[in-house]
This record gives structure tokens, sequence and C-alpha cells, in this order.
């Protein structure tokens, strides 16, 4: 980040006004205004405060907005289009020193090569200032860059990603991390921080990645109590594979870390989920996933079959999200 900027943010965190600023910087209003749309361009996040003077204080917003409830999104799929397969990673942490751009680079070129064209992140893409590891990055801005230029782009291949409690970390300096991956990455789809929701014909699966700041409780946790029939959660955040078998009717899986960050010893690896649907009502039947060790070579490491059936709703239902083609609307 250019020194014009940080002396910028310098004078804000020191609460002056814009007029103030103007003479501490030798510049104009309109050039101070452009320079704070460039900072807002980057992901940071301001409130303003006006005074009966005509001046105009800027404040960096240290609160997420909109994120109340869990986000959603929608995958539609074609009719008749009953198994799909994602490639699903977790704490990916780049910006440290244990990071794997390498193995990720690896991961897209598996999607690719295989015809996976869905990927889901369970939180941490990148590691942030806090927490105490070593960076090859130690001014975020910098980080956050490293990462746009670094992480995959690869065609035809949308990552839909909830952001961890690393991620959320950079909220702490005014920065929201999400508004700079939607601005930055059309491939990368973020479903907020700490939870969100992918909703697949008329089913849904839930990402989860655990965040303890006392900022973050504003954050409506999902009601799992209230869904009906067996669920599908991923969760991030342990850096290891597991399944968590919920007596309130959801299968939980752990999702590994594709990085040298786990504290178990576990080396990086990545996850396939297949979801076989049932054709007549558009649920989620059953779910494979097989954990792969990345290096030196991928290699199979473990398999997890999951019956979803147990809860479901039986008999037909209108099965919702699907499309018929494009080709077929522009013709109408």
């Amino acid at each position: 980040m250019k020194d014009l900027t940080y002396r910028l943010l310098t004078l804000i965190n020191e609460n002056k006004t814009i007029n103030e600023i103007c003479l501490e910087l030798g510049l104009s209003n309109k050039q101070v205004f452009e320079l704070i749309t460039l900072l807002k361009n980057k992901g940071f996040s301001f409130k303003k405060n006006y005074f009966s003077s005509g001046d105009i204080g800027y404040k960096l917003n240290k609160d997420i907005e909109g994120c109340k409830l869990p986000k959603e999104e929608i995958i539609l799929t074609k009719h008749g289009e009953d198994q799909l397969k994602f490639l699903v990673l977790s704490d990916l942490h780049i910006g440290s020193v244990k990071e794997r751009i390498d193995l990720l680079n690896k991961a897209y070129e598996y999607a690719t090569k295989k015809g996976i064209h869905l990927v889901i992140v369970t939180g941490d893409l990148i590691d942030g200032i806090g927490f105490g590891s070593e960076k090859k990055h130690q001014c975020l801005m910098n980080q956050i860059d490293y990462f746009l230029k670094n992480y995959p782009l690869a065609k035809n291949i949308l990552t839909f990603a909830v952001l961890g409690d690393h991620d959320f970390d950079c909220l702490r300096f005014g920065i929201d991390f999400e508004k700079i991956l939607n601005t930055n990455r059309q491939d990368i789809i973020t479903l907020g921080y700490k939870q969100g929701i992918l909703k697949i014909k008329n089913d849904l699966i839930f990402l989860n990645h655990r965040i303890k700041e006392a900022k973050a409780n504003f954050i409506t946790p999902i009601p799992y109590d209230s869904l009906k029939g067996e669920t599908l959660a991923l969760y991030g955040h342990n850096h290891y594979m597991y399944l968590y078998q919920s007596p309130k009717c959801y299968q939980c899986v752990g999702i590994p870390s594709l990085s040298n960050i786990s504290e178990y010893n576990i080396p990086p690896s990545m996850v396939t989920m297949t979801l076989n649907f049932f054709p007549e009502n558009g649920l989620i039947s059953d779910a494979v996933f097989n954990q792969y060790l990345v290096e030196p070579k991928i290699v199979k490491f473990s398999k997890l079959n999951l019956d979803l059936s147990r809860c479901k709703e039986t008999g037909s239902l209108e099965i919702q999200n699907e499309f018929e083609g494009f080709h077929k609307v522009l013709k109408k």
C-alpha cells in the first residue's frame, strides 16, 4: 500500500475530519474523497459523522453489515441431473508460512481433469494477522493482494466459501474480506462469516466455521432444530476429517486442512464429495466422501458413505432450482 494511503488511514484513526486531513496532506477535498473511494474498493469499510460546520469525519467500520442471518446461495441443476460431485477444501491459511499454494493448484488441476465444476471451502482462506502464527506477509493488505493474485482461477469452476475466524480477523482493521472477494473474484462466491447455506434442488448443505470473537455473536446461529429430514453439514476449523452424527437429525463432516497448519501432524489433504438425489423429490439420498493425500502424488486415504434418507420426506415433490438451458430461455 502506498505511503499516502497509509497516512490517510493514520489520520482517520486519529479522528481527524476531512478538512483537517486536507490540510495535513496538502490535498483538496475531492482528492481525499477519491483516496477514500480507492480504499473502499480495497475492502475498507467506513462510518461517517456529519458536523454542523459542514465537515465530515470518517471512522473505520469494524462491524459486519448484513450478516445477522445465514446467507444462502442456490446451485441450479439440469432436469434429470441427479448426481453432483464437489471438491471440498478447508483451512488454506494463505499468507502463513504453512500455506501450500502448490497443493491448492494441484487440487484445482485435479478438479479440471475430473470434470468437477464446484468447489466448497469451509473457511480460513487467509491467515490474517492475529493468532501468533508466522506470516509471509505482515501487512494485511499485502497478504490479501497475495491471495487475490495466487488463488487458482480455473475455467468453469466455481468456489463457494464460508469465511472463518482467520478471515474474520481482517475486521479488526476495518477490512471486510468478504467485500474484497465479491469485488475482485466473480468465481469465488461467499456465504458470509461463520456459516452459510447452499441450496440444491429441494435440499441444502450447511457450511460452518467456528468464530469465537464476541463481536461475531450477532451472527444468528442456523436453526438446526427447526429443519426436517437428514441434513448435511460441512465444518472447517479443526484441520482434520471426522464425522459427527447429531441426534437432532443432521450429520456433520469435518473437512481437513490443505496446508501444513494441522497441530496433529496430519498431512495436507482434500476431499471429494458426491451427492446423489432422489429423482422423484430432489432430496439428497446419500453422500460419498473420499479423502485424498495430495503429496507427493494424489492418493486416496479414507472413504465415508452417508445414508441421508433415514429422516427424509417420502413421496414425490415438485423439484425446485432446476433450469432447462439458456438457449430455451432466449427463444421464449
